[in-house]
Protein backbone atom coordinates (compact mmCIF):
# COMPACT_ATOMS: atom_id res chain seq x y z
CA UNK A 1 0.00 0.00 0.00
CA UNK A 2 2.88 2.25 0.29
CA UNK A 3 5.25 1.47 -1.85
CA UNK A 4 6.55 3.93 -4.01
CA UNK A 5 4.99 6.71 -1.76
CA UNK A 6 7.37 9.44 -0.57
CA UNK A 7 8.93 8.92 2.49
CA UNK A 8 7.22 5.79 3.21
CA UNK A 9 9.69 4.77 5.46
CA UNK A 10 8.60 7.48 7.99
CA UNK A 11 5.04 6.65 7.94
CA UNK A 12 5.88 3.53 8.89
CA UNK A 13 7.57 4.37 11.72
CA UNK A 14 5.13 6.59 13.18
CA UNK A 15 2.66 4.04 12.72
CA UNK A 16 4.78 1.23 14.46
CA UNK A 17 5.62 3.37 17.39
CA UNK A 18 2.03 4.45 18.09
CA UNK A 19 1.36 0.96 17.56
CA UNK A 20 4.20 0.33 20.37
CA UNK A 21 3.26 3.20 22.44
CA UNK A 22 -1.00 3.46 22.59
CA UNK A 23 -1.22 4.55 25.93
CA UNK A 24 1.78 7.16 25.95
CA UNK A 25 -0.24 8.10 22.42
CA UNK A 26 -3.90 8.00 24.14
CA UNK A 27 -2.23 10.40 27.40
CA UNK A 28 -0.86 13.18 24.78
CA UNK A 29 -4.29 13.28 23.11
CA UNK A 30 -5.01 16.70 22.99
CA UNK A 31 -1.89 18.21 21.13
CA UNK A 32 -3.62 19.84 18.45
CA UNK A 33 -2.80 22.08 15.45
CA UNK A 34 -4.99 25.27 16.16
CA UNK A 35 -7.87 25.77 13.66
CA UNK A 36 -6.99 29.35 12.85
CA UNK A 37 -3.47 28.20 11.80
CA UNK A 38 -5.04 25.09 10.48
CA UNK A 39 -6.98 25.86 7.54
CA UNK A 40 -4.50 27.67 5.32
CA UNK A 41 -1.90 24.61 5.98
CA UNK A 42 -5.05 22.38 4.97
CA UNK A 43 -5.77 24.30 1.52
CA UNK A 44 -2.50 24.44 0.23
CA UNK A 45 -1.89 20.86 0.75
CA UNK A 46 -4.94 19.83 -0.47
CA UNK A 47 -3.55 22.33 -3.50
CA UNK A 48 -0.46 20.47 -3.48
CA UNK A 49 -1.63 16.71 -3.01
CA UNK A 50 -5.43 16.98 -4.94
CA UNK A 51 -6.46 13.99 -6.72
CA UNK A 52 -2.95 11.99 -6.45
CA UNK A 53 -2.56 8.60 -4.65
CA UNK A 54 -1.16 9.99 -1.72
CA UNK A 55 -4.20 12.37 -1.25
CA UNK A 56 -6.73 9.54 -1.83
CA UNK A 57 -4.73 7.15 0.62
CA UNK A 58 -3.84 9.62 3.00
CA UNK A 59 -8.01 10.10 2.83
CA UNK A 60 -8.32 6.69 3.36
CA UNK A 61 -5.91 6.39 6.17
CA UNK A 62 -7.73 9.39 8.75
CA UNK A 63 -11.28 7.63 8.25
CA UNK A 64 -9.31 4.13 9.23
CA UNK A 65 -6.56 5.44 11.76
CA UNK A 66 -8.82 8.02 13.41
CA UNK A 67 -5.48 10.04 14.81
CA UNK A 68 -5.53 13.72 13.48
CA UNK A 69 -2.26 13.29 14.36
CA UNK A 70 -0.96 10.90 11.86
CA UNK A 71 -3.36 12.55 9.45
CA UNK A 72 -1.27 15.48 9.81
CA UNK A 73 1.97 13.98 9.68
CA UNK A 74 1.28 12.18 6.28
CA UNK A 75 -0.15 15.64 4.82
CA UNK A 76 3.73 17.29 5.80
CA UNK A 77 5.22 13.78 4.94
CA UNK A 78 3.28 13.58 1.85
CA UNK A 79 3.05 17.13 0.66
CA UNK A 80 6.21 18.34 1.77
CA UNK A 81 8.77 15.01 1.06
CA UNK A 82 11.94 17.51 2.14
CA UNK A 83 10.92 17.84 6.21
CA UNK A 84 12.27 14.73 6.77
CA UNK A 85 15.28 16.55 8.49
CA UNK A 86 12.77 17.41 11.34
CA UNK A 87 12.87 14.04 12.74
CA UNK A 88 16.79 14.33 13.65
CA UNK A 89 15.67 17.82 15.23
CA UNK A 90 14.65 18.24 18.95
CA UNK A 91 10.42 19.21 19.19
CA UNK A 92 11.17 22.17 20.19
CA UNK A 93 13.54 23.43 17.43
CA UNK A 94 10.32 22.29 15.37
CA UNK A 95 8.07 24.11 17.42
CA UNK A 96 10.30 27.46 16.54
CA UNK A 97 10.15 26.57 12.82
CA UNK A 98 5.68 26.03 12.99
CA UNK A 99 6.21 29.41 14.85
CA UNK A 100 7.99 30.85 11.82
CA UNK A 101 4.71 29.30 9.82
CA UNK A 102 6.80 26.38 8.32
CA UNK A 103 3.47 24.59 7.36
CA UNK A 104 5.52 21.14 7.48
CA UNK A 105 6.84 21.69 10.94
CA UNK A 106 3.56 22.53 12.09
CA UNK A 107 1.51 19.59 10.99
CA UNK A 108 4.87 17.18 12.78
CA UNK A 109 5.52 18.50 15.49
CA UNK A 110 2.63 16.90 17.78
CA UNK A 111 4.09 13.27 15.91
CA UNK A 112 7.18 14.72 16.70
CA UNK A 113 6.84 15.21 20.56
CA UNK A 114 5.11 11.57 21.13
CA UNK A 115 8.13 10.40 19.18
CA UNK A 116 10.65 12.21 21.25
CA UNK A 117 8.48 11.25 24.39
CA UNK A 118 10.93 9.14 26.45
CA UNK A 119 14.11 9.07 23.86
CA UNK A 120 17.49 9.89 25.76
CA UNK A 121 19.39 10.60 22.83
CA UNK A 122 18.16 14.33 21.77
CA UNK A 123 16.68 12.64 18.86
CA UNK A 124 13.17 12.37 17.52
CA UNK A 125 13.57 8.81 16.49
CA UNK A 126 10.53 6.94 16.01
CA UNK A 127 11.77 3.10 16.36
CA UNK A 128 12.58 4.17 19.72
CA UNK A 129 10.93 3.15 22.85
Amino acid sequence: MLDGIPNAEYVRRICKHREKNRKMWAALGGMAIPPEKYRPIYQEVTEILGGSYEWRLLRAIDKTVNDARIGDALRALFAYPDCTYMFDLHPDAVKVLAACDNPAAALLYPVLVLLHEGNTDGHTQAEGN
